[in-house]
């Protein structure tokens, strides 16, 4: 489903300053892929190659086995259609209601007519159990609610089979970072779902990822499971586990 083959990365203005390094990786249909770092890793910058919105330096991308680091801005549009993006903050806007921002994508950039846009709002609303906020703003809202919000907005615009997570339980208690956990989970057992999540807390990554990465000064570490990654013997990991 999405796969790095040599992905280097540098901004154009401190070619000197690798950011990524040699990162190749694979996830497969089905599977949660934990990304694993300290702040300033390269993690979130991998969340943007995915959906193209950074050109690797070096290297091949792949989304859905198509090669997308060549592609035009429409072309790639196409292709983010296929994705499901969660930001760290949720990134509603704070104007409009609960079901306008999920159905905001539907009514730009789809055919649906507007029953097919309400229904299809109240459907992924009831998967993540907000369905009775829906005329709520933002603001009226804890962080797990706009995080749980963000969710069926990714899941109203595309029907992805595809998800990528930029710190989802990031400032949440842990038993609202529970729910969200669940939620991630309940997407990849009842649809299949393949995600890239990033993350730097172990708790909530342990509940969610089927496989691990650690990312340290923009190159992989470690990729295995979570006994893998709990018996290694890298003094980096074992600290990071620890």
């Amino acid at each position: 489903m999405i796969s790095l083959e040599n992905v280097n990365f540098s901004f154009p203005d401190h070619e000197n300053c690798e950011v990524l390094a040699d990162i190749k990786f694979a996830v497969k249909q089905g599977e949660t892929l934990v990304i694993l770092g300290e702040s300033g890793s390269g993690k979130t910058t991998i969340l943007k190659i995915i959906l193209g919105l950074l050109k690797p330096t070096s290297g091949k991308v792949f989304v859905d086995n198509q090669e997308i680091t060549q592609l035009k801005e429409h072309e790639l549009m196409k292709v983010r259609r296929k994705i499901g993006m969660v930001f760290q903050e949720g990134a509603l806007f704070d104007s409009m209601t609960v079901g306008e921002n999920v159905a905001f994508s539907l009514r730009e950039q789809s055919a649906m007519s507007e029953p097919e846009v309400e229904t299809r709002v109240h459907q992924v609303l009831s998967f993540v159990d907000m369905e009775e906020s829906i005329d709520k703003v933002p603001d009226e809202l804890s962080g797990g609610m706009r995080r749980r919000v963000a969710i069926a907005r990714a899941l109203a615009s595309c029907d992805p089979k595809m998800m990528l997570y930029d710190e989802p339980t990031t400032g949440l208690d842990p038993i609202t970072a529970d729910t969200i956990c669940d939620l991630i989970v309940k997407l990849r057992d009842t649809q299949e779902v393949s995600s890239v999540i990033v993350t730097h807390l172990l708790r909530d990554a342990f509940k969610v990822g089927n496989r691990f990465i650690v990312l340290h000064e923009g190159r992989i570490l470690f990729e295995g499971t979570e006994r893998e990654l709990r018996s290694s013997t890298n003094p980096y990991i074992q600290k990071f586990v620890a």
